[in-house]
């Protein structure tokens, strides 16, 4: 039983002529409902360190 429950999500599929796993295509079509602190701070353009510097991004 245990063995089993995973190979749905490993199963290989072609979508679009692209070979993913299930999960892999679950992951691409997954809508974020809430968005984390860290993935703000990229989409803003900026990602805080942890030693209190900014560093700039500037490929979007």
């Amino acid at each position: 039983w245990k063995d089993r429950q995973w190979w749905p999500v490993v199963t290989p599929i072609v979508v679009e002529g692209t070979l993913l796993s299930m999960a892999d295509y679950m992951g691409h079509m997954y809508v974020r409902t809430g968005t984390p602190e860290y993935v703000r701070h990229i989409e803003q353009g900026s990602l805080r360190t942890f030693g209190g510097h900014t560093t700039v991004i500037t490929a979007f």
